[in-house]
């Protein structure tokens, strides 16, 4: 959100976006992971990433740098939406693995 807008303003995102995104990848049972911050113009914001599937698979944990030169202006918005196809490369973090994703709950 530009510097007029609050953080709530990033909110709205979840209602018009979660449902038509869910829509279109039908496995996606985990939580959206999300990131807002009021900021100026040329602020980067880091958009977290976790498995479509389980928010505990920690092969999946990772964020994407996203940042536009000239917004947010003011009284703008920017939304950046990041997917990924896979885990991060040479993974180590063990725990729950996605090859193991078994309840379908969206947890584990």
């Amino acid at each position: 959100m530009g510097l007029n807008g609050e953080m709530v303003h990033g909110a709205i995102w979840h209602e018009a976006g979660d449902w038509s995104m869910r829509a279109a990848l039908p496995r996606a049972k985990s939580i959206v992971p999300a990131a807002k911050v009021v900021s100026s113009v040329g602020a980067r914001l880091q958009i977290p990433l976790h498995h479509i599937e389980a928010c505990y698979i920690r092969s999946h944990f990772s964020t994407m740098d996203v940042g536009a030169i000239e917004s947010p202006r003011p009284d703008e918005l920017l939304y950046a939406l990041v997917v990924s196809t896979g885990s991060r490369i040479h993974e180590r973090l063990g725990g729950l693995r996605a090859n193991a994703i078994s309840v379908g709950d969206g947890q584990r």
